[in-house]
C-alpha cells in the first residue's frame, strides 16, 4: 500500500473536517478520472439516475432550487443543472475541488462550507441531493437534520452512497474493495 492511499485512508477514518477536507484537497487533481476508473464508470450511471428521479420529483415546479451537497468537481450538480429551469448551487468543504468545479462548469454557483452547517434560511431549496459523500460527513446526523432544514416543506432529498450488501460473499467483496482499493 502506496503512503499517500494510507494517508488517505487513515485522514477519513479520523473524520475531522479539516482532515477529510486536506485529503480532498490533495486527490483533486486525479479525483474525476479515479472516481470514473474506481468505480468502472458505474458513477455516471448514479448520477443520471439520481437527476432523472429530481426530474420527477419536481415536476410541475416552474425554477427548482437545488442544492448539491459535497459536490466536489461539480459532476452531480451539473447533471441536476440540465433540468428545465433548475437553479443549482453546488456546495462543498474542499477549496480545491471547487476549483475544478468552477472551471468545468461555469454556470452553476460553487460555495465553501461544512454540511453539517448549511449557510441557507430553511425552506431555501426544492431538492438536496448528494452524491458519493455523506460517509464523510464528521456528523452525519447533523447533516441529516440540515438536508432537511433547507428543504421546502414537501421537497425531496436524494442520496448516492453504495450500501453493504446482505449476502455474505457480496458483503466481503464490498468490504475489500471499498477499504483496500478506495480511500
Amino acid at each position: 500500500m502506496s503512503s499517500s492511499k494510507e494517508t488517505a485512508k487513515s485522514l477519513i477514518q479520523s473524520k475531522s473536517r479539516s482532515s477529510i477536507r486536506n485529503m480532498f484537497d490533495e486527490v483533486a487533481p486525479t479525483y474525476d478520472f479515479l472516481n470514473h476508473l474506481l468505480s468502472l464508470g458505474i458513477d455516471n450511471y448514479w448520477r443520471a439516475a439520481a437527476s432523472s428521479r429530481a426530474r420527477k420529483l419536481l415536476e410541475g415546479i416552474r425554477e427548482p432550487k437545488i442544492l448539491d451537497v459535497a459536490t466536489g468537481t461539480g459532476d452531480l450538480a451539473a447533471s441536476m443543472a440540465k433540468i428545465p429551469g433548475a437553479k443549482v448551487t453546488g456546495f462543498d468543504l474542499s477549496p480545491e475541488m471547487l476549483a475544478i468545479a468552477r472551471k468545468k462548469y461555469p454556470g452553476i454557483t460553487f460555495l465553501e462550507g461544512y454540511a453539517e452547517k448549511l449557510p441557507f434560511s430553511d425552506a431555501s431549496f426544492n431538492a438536496v441531493s448528494a452524491g458519493f459523500g455523506v460517509r464523510n460527513f464528521e456528523n452525519l446526523e447533523q447533516g441529516m437534520k440540515e438536508f432537511n432544514r433547507v428543504l421546502k416543506p414537501g421537497g425531496c432529498a436524494l442520496i448516492i452512497e453504495p450500501m453493504i450488501p446482505r449476502n455474505a460473499v457480496m458483503k466481503s467483496l464490498y468490504l475489500i474493495y471499498f477499504k483496500k482499493v478506495l480511500p
